[in-house]
């Protein structure tokens, strides 16, 4: 058998068989002419077979963590427009509760349980155990910024129940500035000139726009209204903001991406449960919301509890 037969012969082969095909079998015949040529090209060929499994693996894997980011963008997009939208149905329809309305943002969290745990207790097409190496300071970091994430809730109630949604909506848009700033002090991320100008003009314009709206005002709301509204939207965007490049430093201790949805039902968890302990502070509970779908609300007890289910 030639040295090339002998080569293609070990790659058709199981790997553990290729492994155990040693030069020396083909060195036997290095009396023929072109046994070194033979040989030279063996070299290369074994060696670039590592490097193209490689290849092919990392770029399935690239493949797989794109598929999530579109996924994860798609979600964060339907869920912050639809967010103020039915936040201020809410709110237009006579639902007066900042505390349920914070409440409801972050009580889904449950549903983040069937990601973590499918895969593993009932497809077992992850070898990972949920949870496992979820460090003690990775769940106090959790629980601080849900804290944190709590308190952007409240605000973003406070704002949105005042203010048009059109404002609010352009008034958030200023935690770009505060989000480069933050970014550029936390995480060392470089700003050129090009990013410093889109961020300067698109917060000047929205809070010009913001002060100049008051033809969309709702009737009988108050200019301090106003400005307790567009302060809390201020303030929430500037939160939020924050959340963004300390979770970026959270997330450089963080290896899958099983832990990352850990962490934001640890986060979602910590948020409802400040949202909850305000509830019972406040008086403006469960009773509340039984009471408003029946009498205060005037799109129907049906439509009370979609709106907040949703």
């Amino acid at each position: 058998m030639t040295c090339r037969e002998k080569l293609f012969a070990s790659m058709e082969t199981p790997q553990p068989a290729r492994e155990g095909i040693q030069l020396s079998q083909i060195d036997n015949d290095t009396s023929r002419p072109e046994a070194e040529a033979d040989h030279a090209v063996i070299i290369k060929i074994q060696a670039s077979v590592p490097e193209t499994l490689g290849n092919t693996q990392h770029g399935t894997a690239n493949g797989h963590h794109t598929l999530l980011l579109m996924i994860n963008y798609a979600f964060l997009f339907v869920g912050s427009v639809s967010a103020s939208l039915i936040s201020k149905f809410y709110f237009i329809h006579k639902g007066d509760s900042r505390w349920v309305s914070t409440w409801v943002q972050s009580a889904g969290f449950p549903i983040l349980l069937l990601p973590i745990c499918l895969p593993y207790c009932l497809f077992r097409s992850d070898q990972r155990r949920p949870f496992t190496g979820f460090t003690l300071r990775i769940s106090l970091l959790s629980v601080i910024v849900g804290v944190f994430m709590g308190l952007n809730n409240l605000l973003f109630s406070w704002g949105t129940s005042y203010l048009p949604v059109s404002t609010s909506s352009l008034v958030l848009s200023s935690q770009l500035a505060f989000n480069l700033i933050l970014s550029m002090i936390l995480v060392k991320q470089k700003a050129n000139f090009t990013n410093l100008n889109c961020v300067l003009l698109l917060t000047l314009s929205s809070v010009l726009v913001a002060l100049g709206s008051s033809h969309d005002r709702p009737p009988g709301l108050t200019r301090s209204d106003y400005v307790v509204g567009f302060l809390s939207t201020l303030g929430a965007g500037l939160l939020f903001a924050l959340y963004l490049p300390v979770m970026e430093l959270i997330y450089r201790k963080v290896n899958c991406y099983g832990m990352v949805l850990e962490m934001q039902l640890v986060m979602e968890m910590a948020a409802t449960v400040l949202a909850t302990v305000g509830m019972a502070a406040s008086h403006d509970g469960f009773s509340v919301m039984k009471v408003e779908s029946t009498r205060v609300f005037d799109k129907g007890s049906t439509a009370y509890w979609l709106t907040v289910g949703i």
